[in-house]
């Protein structure tokens, strides 16, 4: 299995672009942020070779307050175009987004470790390594996947979908905890009587 990291600087600098190495610290790509007209402000990246050409771009769709039930998103490979979606019932519990490719069905998945793997056809050939450190995330992918291919870019891009998803839940669960402090508030105050 090869390992890359991405320093995520966007955590801390607010930077646009970012580097993924390989293993002996050597940049093979950067990932930079887009800001694009008819895409969610924010939600739309783009994966460059080290020699700066463009070879994939991933971003949310603008689908409204659907998107929190069910997120879209459009990932850009060359001049081939693919549609992912969030995996019914799951995406509600943990991070869940299917796709169809050529003769391949595509499974990203958040495992019980909080790590996110890759599944061609029901195998795991790669995974996003959250808990390496902060601000730095790791991928590994099994030696049959060549950097800048097509499942390669998708699965550094989609880290960046997961860190919305994960923002996002955090503000539902937020909501929901103010609703609840809200009832036993309610609760406590409507059992004292004069």
């Amino acid at each position: 299995m090869a390992t890359f990291t991405l320093l995520d600087k966007v955590i801390f600098e607010n930077a646009s672009s970012m580097e993924l190495k390989d293993e002996y610290g050597k940049i093979i790509a950067f990932i930079k942020k887009e800001v694009h007209s008819d895409r969610e402000k924010d939600n739309s990246y783009i994966y460059t070779s080290a020699d700066g050409k463009i070879m994939g771009q991933i971003h949310r769709k603008n689908t409204g307050l659907k998107r929190f039930l069910l997120a879209e998103y459009e990932f850009n490979y060359g001049e081939e175009r693919f549609y992912l979606k969030d995996k019914v019932g799951n995406s509600m519990l943990y991070f869940s987004v299917m796709a169809e490719f050529p003769d391949q069905k595509i499974l990203i998945e958040e495992n019980l470790n909080e790590d996110v793997d890759l599944h061609s056809n029901d195998e795991r050939i790669a995974s996003i390594l959250t808990g390496d450190s902060f601000f730095t995330v790791s991928f590994s992918f099994e030696d049959s996947i060549r950097p800048h291919s097509n499942l390669f870019v998708l699965l550094v891009l989609m880290y960046f979908m997961l860190k919305i998803y994960k923002d996002e839940t955090g503000v539902v669960d937020d909501i929901i905890d103010i609703f609840e402090d809200i009832k036993r508030t309610c609760k406590f105050a409507g059992s004292f009587s004069l």
